[in-house]
């Protein structure tokens, strides 16, 4: 897979969870404790900690990961107070700003281990999937899980 397929991928992945967004009850609890808006906020994290792995300069990049819960915890609460439209628009801010560094990614760069420190056999290519379309894909699908038959 080339940057340019994997941007495409995320790109795909992030219109189906926003379709999904729009499709079901805004303040409705749908995936555990969590709203969709808070689902876009964990999702927000996530995106702002690839950023980080991909650039660790960029001005969006998170590295404040303590452990998984912790995190998604602090990320779903940072938005729980902010109108969905809001969230919507940072998220698709955000993801814009990965779109923009996957992009130009070569096969060989995208597939290449020993980036990371923490982990060596992790590729860029495995770090992207986990962190965004992957990760959207789930959330979409128990998004529409949690709708029900109300799913649209």
């Amino acid at each position: 897979m080339t940057g340019a397929e994997a941007a495409d991928r995320v790109r795909r992945s992030r219109t189906e969870l926003l379709a999904t967004v729009d499709a079901v009850p805004a303040d409705a609890k749908l995936v555990g404790h969590w709203t969709a808006r808070e689902v876009l906020g964990h999702s927000i994290g996530w995106l702002q900690l690839l950023l980080w792995m991909l650039d660790r300069e960029h001005p969006d990049a998170r590295s404040d990961h303590t452990g998984v819960d912790d995190f998604n915890r602090r990320a779903a609460e940072a938005v729980a107070d902010t109108p969905l439209p809001e969230v919507r628009l940072e998220f698709d801010r955000v993801i814009d700003a990965a779109i923009a560094l996957i992009e130009p990614l070569s096969e060989a760069e995208l597939n290449s281990p020993g980036r990371f420190d923490w982990d060596r056999t992790i590729t860029p290519a495995r770090a992207i999937e986990e962190n965004s379309f992957a990760h959207f894909d789930e959330h979409a699908a128990q998004l529409r899980a949690a709708a029900g038959p109300s799913w649209a």
